[in-house]
């Protein structure tokens, strides 16, 4: 994307010439040819691996100061150097005292960057923390990692943490990982939601599940609410994975609902509408609903939905009562599965679009789900060409939804308008998006309805000759396709700056 400004550098081993002049570089003196051939060999132009050789040879003594310069202290032939990098590392941690060496490896159970509060907790002392800590920044085996808001520190390199980790005990990782996990929940418990991911991955390695699941679903839900749904998609499925593994058969019907409705959300609002529909079907089987096939009686049932619809466009029913939460739940996912249909499975779209709106009428509509209800039914009769009367009718019926509820300034010209301008032909009616609209879908993380909105209305501008309107058009979808990282998005922007140009 950006190839005229980068450069790539490509980091090969040192060759023998550039072992010896770091070597030269870090001591500033001369090592005997043999102990540099040495070094070169057996570290094979690693260059962290030679920094840690010249720290282990210096603090065994071998490499001491005299005279304000570096000298070999002892005879070549008792230098003895491992053999792997971390075998070296294992090796200087090994001559530690044992109290900095316990700290060491609760550090790295907290993980490569450590919070100097969370160490402390779980030590249960901050003098001798304090002075541990200085002790092994003096040996170059951690640093401190400037922030403004709390005082933290991290491995120098993350071989030396994994080393470290990598010689604790199953059981005692087990029980450090509980004891970071119980600090964190006490030390940050007003701002817990900063550390969801953390408490859940310290406590699934605690091997405490129920609270491992707990975070990953918080932490699920948090970043979804940012349209992060890639890492959202990751935390709703490993709480899923471990939410049947401890329970199986005699899993909660309602929290497996819960989480197959949100992988699919997940999927949906990063356009992955194959693998939504599978998980919102997932879902809707475990409440119940019936996962609609082409078949015959499918069919039938369309037709009779059909003419359902049509009787309540022009002789309305009284309604039954309001739709309650579970129900407004269903409605919802119904809805995004008609919306991944349309993108790859006209048929079934329109099945599952008639279904749901025939579904909806049953209930007393108010605000902007029965403004929605009405136009979604316009885009069911314009978008499959049945008719763009009946079309038109429904979007009238949603906008009287919408000014009775006083709504109007929000809900109306939303995507399913402008398909209907789009498709009848009816270009000259649009005069532009409904900008209110687009900013309630968008902090909703509505993706999919703001792209949508943005493109139909581009098709028009473009085909009617509006290149100033379509160009600030085309500039908000990128500006927002890139806030969001938003592949689909980009995909259709980019079909239409190919219309434009």
């Amino acid at each position: 994307k950006y190839s005229s400004i980068y450069s790539e550098i490509r980091l090969e081993p040192l060759n023998g010439r550039e072992c010896e002049l770091l070597l030269q570089n870090l001591l500033r003196t001369e090592l005997p040819a043999q102990l540099k051939n040495s070094v070169s060999k057996i570290t094979e132009g690693n260059p962290f691996f030679i920094e840690e050789v010249i720290r282990s040879l210096i603090d065994d003594e071998i490499i001491e100061i005299k005279n304000g310069r570096f000298v070999l202290s002892k005879p070549i032939e008792n230098i003895n150097i491992p053999g792997s990098i971390k075998d070296l590392l294992l090796s200087r941690i090994d001559k530690l005292e044992e109290p900095v060496k316990t700290l060491l490896k609760t550090a790295s159970v907290i993980g490569r960057y450590f919070l100097f509060e969370i160490l402390v907790k779980v030590t249960g002392n901050a003098d001798e923390t304090e002075e541990q800590i200085n002790s092994l920044r003096k040996l170059e085996l951690i640093t401190e990692n400037k922030s403004p808001k709390e005082r933290e520190y991290l491995f120098k390199h993350a071989l030396v943490q994994e080393a470290i980790y990598e010689t604790l005990l199953p059981k005692n990782r087990q029980e450090l990982h509980l004891k970071v996990a119980n600090a964190v929940e006490d030390l940050f418990s007003e701002r817990l939601n900063e550390f969801y991911e953390i408490l859940a991955y310290h406590y699934n390695l605690a091997d405490d599940k129920d609270k491992a699941e707990k975070y990953l679903i918080k932490a699920g839900e948090r970043t979804m609410q940012a349209a992060a749904s890639y890492e959202a998609l990751n935390y709703f499925q490993d709480a899923l994975k471990l939410y049947l593994q401890k329970y199986g058969t005699a899993a909660d019907k309602e929290k497996i609902f819960m989480l197959e409705k949100n992988i699919g959300f997940a999927f949906y609002y990063r356009g992955y509408f194959h693998d939504s529909v599978e998980h919102f079907n997932k879902a809707l089987q475990v409440r119940g609903v019936k996962v609609q096939k082409n078949n015959v009686t499918d069919t039938i049932k369309t037709l009779f939905n059909l003419i359902m619809l049509v009787k309540h466009l022009y002789l309305p029913a009284r309604m039954k009562k309001i739709p309650d939460e579970k129900e407004n739940e269903l409605f919802d996912i119904l809805y995004k599965n008609v919306t991944a249909y349309a993108n790859y499975d006209g048929k079934k779209m329109f099945f599952e679009l008639v279904y749901l709106i025939r579904l909806k009428i049953a209930y007393k509509l108010a605000g902007e789900v029965g403004w929605e209800t009405y136009s979604s039914a316009s885009s069911l009769f314009c978008y499959s060409g049945i008719s763009f009367h009946l079309s038109k009718k429904f979007i009238e019926k949603a906008g009287e939804s919408a000014r009775i509820n006083g709504i109007e300034d929000i809900y109306t010209t939303g995507y399913d308008e402008l398909v209907y301008y789009c498709l009848s032909g009816n270009w000259k009616s649009f005069s532009g998006i409904n900008e209110k609209l687009l900013e309630v879908n968008l902090r909703a993380g509505e993706l999919i309805k703001v792209i949508y909105q943005i493109c139909w209305a581009l098709y028009m501008t473009i085909c009617r000759g509006d290149y100033s309107y379509s160009e600030y058009l085309i500039k908000k979808g990128d500006e927002i396709n890139e806030a969001f990282d938003f592949d689909f998005g980009k995909l259709f922007v980019l079909s239409m700056k190919g219309d434009l140009s």
